[in-house]
């Protein structure tokens, strides 16, 4: 978890920080909380860090001060977005098809495994993506606690997903050594006539 940082301006905000605030004016939609940039940030209903929330009243109170993490800022408008919730470590714009991530795994199902690679969702490996060969039930391959290490195969912002593949990665490491055998094999000098 991040630390507290002190921030004087709009200018010094950036999406991460954990500050400190304090709730200003509660809304039916979410709180206004002064953070000391001139400029209240809201702390939206869907940001108080528990699900299904009907009065923000009733888990924020006016003159309470809270930590609070910057989700989004607006330089332009001057709108502050924030949160209660740690926000993740990996965000969905550093999230590129190809990269290659490391996380546990969380949750195994019959059609594959989730992992957890820091990102505001869990990553899935399809069954078929763990193994070159038939995977009938994917606790043969991994199992809950596990590190692994995949390649993005596809990133959906909108449906908030991620799929992995740890095939793609084993296939490309293959390559690489078969690449590196052949490299060797070049270097020998062949005798002639």
């Amino acid at each position: 978890m991040p630390g507290i940082e002190r921030v004087e301006s709009l200018a010094d905000l950036a999406p991460g920080m954990a500050l400190s605030g304090t709730v200003k004016r509660i809304e039916l939609y979410g709180a206004f909380v002064d953070i000391g940039v001139g400029r209240d940030g809201l702390l939206h209903i869907s940001q108080l860090g528990k699900p299904n929330v009907r009065n923000v009243s009733d888990v924020v109170k006016e003159g309470e001060t809270l930590t609070v993490y910057v989700l989004k800022v607006e330089k332009d408008s001057g709108r502050i977005q924030l949160s209660l919730d740690t926000p993740p470590s990996t965000s969905w714009d550093s999230l590129h098809v190809g990269d290659t991530v490391s996380g546990k795994v969380v949750k195994i199902e019959p059609y594959g495994v989730f992992v957890d690679i820091g990102a505001e969702r869990n990553a899935m490996v399809h069954a078929s993506e763990l193994s070159d060969g038939y995977v009938q039930n994917p606790a043969d391959i991994v199992k809950v606690g596990d590190e692994i290490t995949a390649r993005i195969k596809d990133v959906n912002r909108g449906k908030k997903r991620i799929d992995l593949s740890v095939r793609a990665l084993k296939a490309e490491a293959e390559k690489e050594d078969l690449k590196a055998v052949d490299e060797e094999e070049d270097t020998t000098p062949v005798p002639t006539a």
